[in-house]
């Protein structure tokens, strides 16, 4: 019996997957070329045994500047495909600076059933050492193993398969600078065969989002000595909808944090208390605004924005952050 060969959709957004360096040592100062393909075609040369990839660019932009406008569009591309009886699994490529909120954000408005699999590069094409070919082939051969089914979307970076929620970029210039948060890492690359052995988080709240032109605006405040209560009246004043708060410690606030925090909870804005260290899980319930547990700021910031698109309630929007 002959097994039909995956049908993947590769979504790209730019990102430095996309880019080439201007020489071997360039590891950085590169650029994304706009005029040339949007991806390198020997990138996509290398997975022809693999599965039959029909591409479609979303963007073409570094992922710092992605914002609410492109989310909500390459939401509505992944929905529309994974709907289509021809597709079996989509792969996106993606900058590294934001992959961990744009994974969160798709994890969160993405029903489960075929794969989802996004991956990215810390060195451009041509650079030495680029690991952009290998984490794209890892991606693809990924979406497409029946094992990936299922199991929300995922994150292929260095041989590693983490579920999305988990993902966080932990150091600015190394080829392994994801690390997933604690029972992330649910799988393997390996030169055989891929291996998976955990799934997605249990329970996570889902959000349809393919309707939705615009998502109420959530802001983040970086807690540090001396920091001043300007800042919080700034974004009351702003019409934000919600505050996210990269406090210290365990989201611990200052005293005169605390009497920020109360105010800005009494004109209306849902507060998140996440941390500013990169690891750890958020449990200081006695403060006032909501625990992010494991979520980091900006991470917090998507869960938040998109929260506040169905409810102000925040014993709701509490009772997700639980979830994770």
């Amino acid at each position: 019996m002959t097994t039909r060969r995956a049908r993947l959709v590769l979504l790209s957004t730019g990102g430095t997957i996309a880019s080439r360096a201007q020489a071997a040592d360039r590891l950085v100062h590169y650029k994304l070329d706009q005029a040339g393909p949007p991806l390198d075609p020997d990138l996509l040369g290398l997975v022809e045994g693999f599965a039959d990839i029909r591409h479609e660019e979303v963007v073409r932009m570094p992922s710092s500047d992605l914002g609410q406008a492109q989310l909500l569009e390459l939401a509505r591309r992944v929905h529309a495909h994974l709907a289509s009886p021809d597709v079996d699994g989509i792969v996106i490529t993606h900058g590294t600076d934001t992959l961990e909120e744009t994974a969160l954000f798709l994890a969160l408005t993405t029903p489960p059933g075929k794969p989802v699999v996004m991956t990215a590069a810390m060195r451009p094409g041509g650079a030495l050492g680029s690991d952009g070919p290998r984490n794209f082939l890892g991606a693809v051969r990924v979406a497409a193993d029946q094992g990936a089914r299922g199991r929300g979307v995922l994150v292929v970076m260095d041989d590693e398969i983490i579920a999305a929620p988990c993902a966080r970029k932990r150091h600015a210039n190394a080829v392994a600078a994801f690390r997933p948060e604690a029972g992330g890492l649910i799988g393997e690359v390996l030169p055989d065969r891929i291996v998976l052995a955990g799934g997605a988080p249990d329970g996570l709240p889902g959000f349809d989002v393919t309707g939705c032109a615009a998502l109420p605006r959530v802001e983040i405040l970086y807690a540090y000595q001396d920091a001043p209560a300007f800042l919080f009246d700034a974004v009351v004043a702003s019409g934000a909808a919600g505050i996210v708060l990269a406090c210290t410690g365990n989201g611990t606030l200052s005293t005169m944090a605390k009497a920020a925090v109360a105010d800005a909870i009494g004109k209306g804005l849902v507060v998140v208390r996440s941390s500013r260290t990169g690891a750890g899980r958020v449990t200081w319930a006695e403060s006032a605004g909501i625990p992010s547990g494991p979520l980091n700021p900006q991470q917090a910031r998507i869960l938040l924005s998109l929260a506040l698109s169905r409810t102000k309630d925040a014993d709701q929007i509490a009772n997700w952050f639980a979830a994770f």
